[in-house]
């Protein structure tokens, strides 16, 4: 446990695609800055996720017809993603 705190320590600059995975699991912050750290698949999933949020707050604010369809679209992928993100998060634990 000692060198991974030492990790968190050192890593600096959180990216905003982790930063906001971050504030959804605000209790699980080093764990996800460890799989962030070591490994891509959970870097392309947050990713995913910052794409997925950016996409609900442009058609949030979108006063498109589509708008509502879009907004509802994304917030059953955003629902998918943090499935997903729990479930390393688990398999972590």
């Amino acid at each position: 446990m000692n060198g991974y705190k030492i990790y968190v320590e050192v890593m600096s600059v959180i990216t905003h695609s982790l930063f906001l995975v971050i504030q959804r699991f605000p209790l699980d912050k080093e764990s996800l800055i460890l799989m962030y750290q070591y490994s891509g698949p959970f870097q392309a999933l947050c990713d995913d996720y910052r794409k997925c949020m950016e996409a609900i707050e442009h058609w949030s604010r979108s006063e498109s017809r589509h708008a509502g369809e879009r907004v509802s679209e994304y917030g059953e992928l955003k629902s998918s993603l943090e499935e997903e993100i729990k479930e390393r998060l688990d398999v972590m634990c």
